[in-house]
């Protein structure tokens, strides 16, 4: 060794020149035999004092032939986005070991500027979970946006929490969440604390926000408008949850707002196959018109299978059966135990409820039914739209109505309008009047208009619409829901 190469054997621990050099990064100079030496008096004193042998050196050759086998030696990076990259000497050959970025990067991050340092946002597939990603050039994610819009931090693993404000509508103001949207701890609106950090839940597993699918649940009037929607909105899953002829009660209990109770022969789910269902609270499945079967997958006194209407034909009455999906042990099942559909991948979505129309003159179980698909699933910041129930009447020619105002299907329709406004606000569209703006001024419209009930010219038969003012709904849907941002 030279006197040069005695005099520049600066010794550092990389980790400390790495964070001193970022805080205040020095130039450097090379003082003979090759070997860099900061400029900077400080960051110079602090490193004297970390003896490690990791010499900084101005080639990667000059390295190698200055330390032993095993020691270890750094050099400055050509790239302008990093400082040092540190080697060992493995029998004769450099092994890197780790490379530290430079002030720049650090300050560019600060500013928001990513130009030039590899790291970018990328879009991933629905598939995966996730929306976006923040990677590096090599494709290493430090930051991930789920599909419900919660971000994800991979370094500090799923049980980091994170603080944030939540809309006073939720009943919180603010919570603890983890990386995936569940909340350990929340504050709610009167100022009272409640926390489950055991389970990191309130209430059942919470999610802050749905994802952007949109669920169509309700009557037959939902069909045509889904079909709409679906066309329109293809940056977004939208699912169909219509059945025709349903009331509220039916569609809440198909949706899993509230329950079906079944009663099986001889009280027994079988170890596998079906057992005949001898008594149902609620057709979830019936619809007269329909032959062959319908399925809706749940649990029954805990076993997951599917309920299976046999719709009649020649004989009006539809049959039930409840198959387990997997053999396993016979279950005892209760009297009238509830049923509860498996509808988990849609509950975290956007629920349209369009529902009531059969039954209107019961706007109380209306009025419930809506309420329990509302606060149905885990989503704190609830999305929704409600349609409200619609009435029509006659449609020949010179012929009024005889369910328009005053009549009971009229103030139970009223009652639910009033009622849904009130309580949900905006959030409501209310289908019978908007779609008096879209009579066509012949008397038989403005008839309609006057009894409070959809213009004729709207309708094919005494509530159906007619596939134009379908699109038209679906549009204000979309439009609805573009609006809140959602």
């Amino acid at each position: 060794m030279s006197g040069a190469d005695d005099l520049a054997r600066l010794t550092v621990t990389i980790d400390k020149a790495n964070e001193l050099f970022l805080s205040e990064e020095p130039k450097m100079v090379d003082v003979g035999g090759g070997v860099m030496r900061p400029t900077n008096a400080k960051v110079l004193a602090d490193l004297a004092t970390q003896m490690n042998g990791a010499q900084i050196y101005t080639s990667v050759a000059l390295g190698l032939a200055s330390t032993a086998q095993g020691s270890y030696f750094s050099v400055p990076s050509p790239e302008s986005t990093e400082y040092l990259i540190l080697y060992q000497n493995n029998a004769g050959a450099a092994l890197e070991i780790r490379r530290y970025p430079s002030s720049k990067v650090v300050s560019s991050l600060e500013a928001g500027d990513f130009v030039g340092l590899g790291i970018q946002m990328k879009a991933l597939a629905k598939e995966t979970g996730y929306a976006w990603a923040l990677v590096d050039s090599a494709g290493r994610a430090a930051l991930l946006v789920r599909l419900d819009g919660t971000v994800e931090i991979p370094k500090f693993g799923p049980a980091k929490f994170f603080a944030t404000e939540l809309s006073p509508e939720t009943g919180y103001v603010w919570v603890v969440k983890d990386s995936v949207g569940r909340i350990a701890i929340g504050v709610k609106t009167d100022g009272s604390v409640v926390a489950k950090l055991s389970s990191l839940e309130i209430d059942g597993l919470q999610v802050l926000q749905p994802t952007t699918d949109v669920w169509c649940l309700g009557d037959s009037l939902t069909g045509a408008v889904y079909n709409r929607l679906a066309a329109i909105m293809t940056d977004r899953k939208v699912i169909y949850g219509g059945a025709g002829g349903q009331t509220s009660v039916q569609i809440a209990a198909r949706a899993g707002g509230n329950h079906a109770l079944l009663t099986v022969d001889n009280n027994i789910i079988p170890s596998s196959g079906n057992v005949k269902v001898t008594s149902l609270s609620t057709a979830v499945l019936s619809y007269a018109k329909y032959s062959g079967t319908t399925t809706l997958m749940g649990w029954l006194s805990g076993v997951y299978g599917s309920l299976v209407c046999t719709h009649g034909t020649s004989n009006p009455l539809d049959t039930y059966t409840f198959e387990r999906a997997l053999p396993g042990s016979s279950v005892y099942c209760v009297p009238n135990s509830p049923f509860t559909p498996d509808t988990e991948a849609l509950t975290y979505g956007i629920p349209i409820i369009f529902m009531g129309t059969n039954n209107p003159t019961s706007p109380e179980q209306i009025k419930a039914d809506i309420e329990a698909l509302v606060e149905q699933g885990p989503i704190v910041n609830k999305r929704f739209l409600i349609l409200t129930p619609v009435m029509g009447g006659s449609r020949e020619p010179g012929v009024s109505t005889n369910v328009g105002i005053g009549s009971d299907v009229y103030n139970g329709i009223k009652a639910v309008e009033d009622w849904a406004t009130k309580k949900y606000g905006a959030r409501v569209l209310k289908m019978r009047e908007w779609s008096m703006q879209f009579n066509d001024g012949s008397p038989d419209d403005l008839d309609d208009v006057a009894k409070g009930v959809v213009p004729r010219s709207l309708r094919t038969d005494s509530v159906h619409w007619i596939t134009a003012h379908s699109n038209r709904v679906a549009e204000l849907i979309k439009n609805t829901i573009e609006n809140w941002g959602w």
